[in-house]
């Protein structure tokens, strides 16, 4: 059995930290750190012998820890670079600390405090040209708290700020006729739902011929979409395998050729396999996707 990316973390870690031990004096600058909790500590025990000595202990103590958190840090940082370097040239990928924000994944507009980051670049889901990354953005929320002061107890506002993490997969598609689209499955938990449908503005909802399909699913283009193109991409056979639950994933964003798809939370790199299971739980709908793209792609080309 293979080792899990958890493991080879885990390994590398320990391989950089070893490294880093034998490059640096680091017993020697440990000690050095310790010295200013054992000075303060003298200083203490001239008129609180007991105290003194638990400070000077304790001081020590959280001095050489931090000296150490800061060579495991380094440890773990060159250790998730080179894992996640490997890991993505086994796939056939390239690993991106830093990820471009995508200007054509509407998930990702308008958002506070945006970070895309952790990408891996390479073919994909039904040999698309892929990008999946970790995503995350801020929202402030207003909470309430009691307080209780001087002048009484009373209860004010303030305001929290909230993260939120996700996973973004975006597929290079190409035009299927229309601007922009979205599915969703009904009643998505979460609050998944609602974060796709403000993420596009001068939507509206498409019922298609099947009355099972349009009470499972939420269908909605942008506002100048031509619904024979819609009916197109959505042809009976694929209706049918979204009834079946053909497709795994079956909640994508489709903008100008660029296909996307979001998960609830993000990665790292103790979870690479997670990747390797999202990627291919889309691969059945992209696969249905490119069909449409190919089987509208004669009515799109240019005229001569």
């Amino acid at each position: 059995m293979s080792e899990t990316s958890a493991q080879r973390y885990a390994k590398a870690k320990a391989a950089h930290l070893a490294a880093i031990k034998a490059a640096t004096r680091w017993r020697l600058w440990m000690a050095l750190c310790a010295v200013p909790g054992l000075v303060i500590g003298g200083f203490v025990a001239v008129s609180l012998p007991v105290v003194g000595l638990l400070v000077a202990v304790g001081g020590a103590a959280i001095g050489a820890g931090i000296y150490y958190a800061i060579l495991s840090s380094r440890a773990a940082s060159a250790a998730k670079a080179d894992v996640m370097t490997a890991w993505a040239a086994e796939h056939g990928w390239t690993y991106l600390e830093d990820v471009p924000h995508p200007s054509d994944v509407a998930f990702c507009r308008n958002r506070q405090k945006p970070v895309c980051e952790d990408g891996f670049a390479g073919p994909m889901a039904a040999r698309l040209q892929g990008l999946v990354f970790n995503f995350t953005y801020s929202t402030y929320e207003t909470r309430t708290r009691t307080v209780s002061d001087a002048n009484g107890t009373r209860t004010e506002t303030y305001q929290e700020e909230v993260k939120h993490h996700h996973t973004i997969l975006r597929l290079t598609l190409g035009a299927l006729g229309v601007h922009r689209l979205e599915l969703a499955p009904q009643g998505l938990g979460g609050g998944l739902l609602e974060k796709l449908g403000s993420a596009f503005t001068s939507m509206r909802s498409v019922d298609l011929e099947s009355a099972e399909f349009n009470s499972r699913f939420t269908l909605r283009v942008d506002d100048g979409a031509d619904d024979m193109f819609v009916r197109r991409v959505f042809e009976p056979a694929m209706i049918v395998r979204c009834v079946e639950g053909q497709f795994p994933m079956s909640t994508f964003q489709y903008e100008d050729g660029a296909l996307a798809f979001v998960w609830g939370d993000p990665y790292d790199v103790k979870q690479l396999e997670e990747i390797e299971g999202r990627v291919a739980s889309v691969v059945p709908l992209a696969e249905a996707l490119v069909s449409a793209r190919d089987r509208l792609a004669p009515e799109l080309a240019p005229r001569p």
